[in-house]
């Protein structure tokens, strides 16, 4: 339950009642506040960056392991 300052008094706020003061975007998102088009290409464009970085990390990791068996498998010389 939340309390709020109403007359110099602290009372209970309403079951259900959410101060709408942050301005935090999670926030507005969460409470609905966001306009739709705004929400998808934020949320669409910040999760595809989140997932590209994550992949990348993966694929150059792995890619660079690759490349650490093949040169001694191979036995060609490694150049980094």
């Amino acid at each position: 339950m939340f309390r709020k300052n109403v007359g110099g008094r602290m009372v209970m706020a309403q079951p259900g009642v959410i101060d709408s003061k942050s301005k935090s975007y999670f926030a507005r998102h969460w409470r609905g506040e966001l306009r739709l088009r705004q929400s998808f290409w934020t949320n669409g464009v910040g999760v595809g960056l989140v997932c590209t970085v994550a992949l990348l990390g993966t694929v150059e990791e792995t890619l660079f392991m690759w490349w650490i068996v093949a040169s001694l498998v191979l036995e060609i010389p490694l150049i980094v």
